[in-house]
């Protein structure tokens, strides 16, 4: 699963849930996660930053968890 940190608010977002792609590759815009784009969090999971989680900006401009980066280097 890749994520993302929110642009402007700084919190940990799932590409697939969300306009990552259109405003990325498309739009050419900074990423937003749903509240900082339509002004209401969906809910799916909590919102907390990467910082909070434990995770990591990768190589790859994703976020994962170290136990996750050790797996995609193996």
């Amino acid at each position: 699963m890749s994520l993302f940190k929110c642009s402007q608010c700084g919190c940990i977002k799932n590409t697939a849930v969300g306009d990552y792609w259109v405003k990325v590759y498309k739009e050419k815009k900074d990423p937003l996660c749903s509240e900082c784009s339509t002004g209401e969090w969906h809910g799916l999971f909590l919102k907390e930053t990467p910082e909070e989680k434990g995770m990591i900006k990768y190589t790859d401009g994703f976020y994962w968890t170290p136990e996750e980066i050790k797996q995609l280097n193996y």
